[in-house]
């Protein structure tokens, strides 16, 4: 048997191990994007020159509205939005028109990734610290 009273963390150590495998293309598809941990791994990679692409949803959720005003959060924000700096770096949402032709926001609710054409995962855990270390 397993012990996991401490936690399960094998998500996040998926996550991590397969972003800093990555050689060519990181794919993420997920409602949240808000581990410091995982952003850091994006930056590494990044740096080796593999093309990553984060899709999300356009509009943050309620969650991700307050933390981005909750002064703590300062950081983690200023080095998400500095990823934007790496010309291999795309980060994107997506909609759709409606019948008057407006663009409407299509919600990401999705949590999948595909690195390299090699790993993939499919779950139902963002791509988070609370869903990494405390829902999972």
């Amino acid at each position: 048997s397993v012990d996991i009273s401490a936690g399960e963390l094998t998500v996040f150590e998926q996550y991590q191990a397969a972003i800093a495998a990555a050689e060519r293309t990181i794919y993420i598809e997920n409602q949240a994007l808000g581990c410091p941990h995982t952003i850091k791994a994006m930056y590494q990679a990044l740096g080796r020159g593999v093309d990553v692409t984060v899709l999300t949803p356009s509009i943050a959720n309620e969650f991700m509205k307050v933390a981005r005003k909750d002064p703590r959060s300062k950081q983690f924000f200023e080095r998400f939005e500095a990823l934007g700096d790496y010309p291999n770096y795309a980060l994107m949402g997506i909609g759709s028109p409606d019948a008057g032709g407006k663009l409407r926001d299509i919600y990401v609710h999705a949590k999948a990734a595909v690195i390299d054409d090699a790993w993939v995962t499919i779950g139902s855990c963002n791509v988070g610290a609370r869903s990494f270390f405390g829902d999972t």
